[in-house]
């Protein structure tokens, strides 16, 4: 596939996979777009397990610095690994927890 139609096919799948996209669709956050101060919560379940990808903003409502950060209930309850962080580029946090959550779905989790 040559360059240009790689970068435009990336563009495409980014726009698919925000927050806002994924509030039109079966995966919903937990938390609407308009309370910047709450953090972003999807909650994926398979078979009884339950995983929860979370974007945190330090300086609330400001979407930067932010963390992407992934909870795995039946092995540490609310014990958080840090997946991605940014401290500048807005938009980065959001990108990648969403397509962390498209990944988990790819596995057979059910994400809300």
């Amino acid at each position: 596939m040559p360059t240009i139609q790689k970068s435009i096919a990336f563009a495409l799948l980014i726009n698919l996979f925000t927050p806002i996209a994924w509030s039109q669709t079966s995966s919903t956050p937990d938390t609407s777009e308009d309370d910047a101060t709450q953090p972003t919560m999807y909650k994926c379940e398979l078979q009884g397990l339950t995983r929860k990808v979370e974007i945190a903003y330090e300086a609330a409502p400001s979407k930067v610095p932010c963390a992407v950060n992934y909870y795995k209930n039946a092995d540490a309850p609310n014990e958080a690994s840090v997946l991605w962080s940014a401290q500048n580029m807005e938009g980065y946090c959001e990108e990648k927890a969403a397509e962390f959550v498209e990944k988990l779905q790819s596995w057979g989790w059910s994400c809300s």
